[in-house]
């Protein structure tokens, strides 16, 4: 009985899930548009710095950076996506999962589930060019 219990809260977390990541991915960058809209600016222009990949914590199919508080160049930020593409990371409490091009990236610490910032856009408005985020609840 409890088997079959967690297999249909396994599915309808699943369901959640798939939900909720379609919802999401109306508005969410993927690892696939951020490179393509990094590389379509000049690699030597600063940018809001990011840095260590993993597996976010909330999703772990889910691609995460950290932001570094440093200033870096579309470049090098670019070379760093571009890295993560193909890439396998263990997932927090275990698994292996591989980025592609229609994983969604965050802003969050690894390990932490908190204060989790989908990555929506680049703003272009502003030098260094920064992130348009939006607070996800889980």
């Amino acid at each position: 009985m409890s088997y079959l219990h967690n297999i249909a809260f396994d599915r309808n977390s699943d369901m959640r899930y798939k939900t909720g990541r379609e919802d999401r991915l109306n508005h969410q960058c993927t690892l696939g548009s951020l490179i393509n809209k990094l590389s379509k600016l000049k690699p030597d222009v600063k940018i809001t710095g990011f840095n260590n990949p993993h597996s976010y914590r909330g999703y772990y199919c889910e691609l995460a950076f950290e932001l570094s508080g440093k200033e870096i160049t579309v470049g090098e930020a670019l070379n760093l996506c571009k890295e993560c593409m193909g890439k396998v990371f263990q997932g927090w409490k275990g698994g292996e999962y591989t980025m592609g091009e229609n994983t969604p990236v965050w802003f969050s610490l690894e390990g932490s589930s908190s204060n989790n910032n989908m990555i929506i856009d680049l703003n272009l408005q502003t030098i260094p060019i920064t992130f348009t985020t939006k607070v996800h609840e889980i």
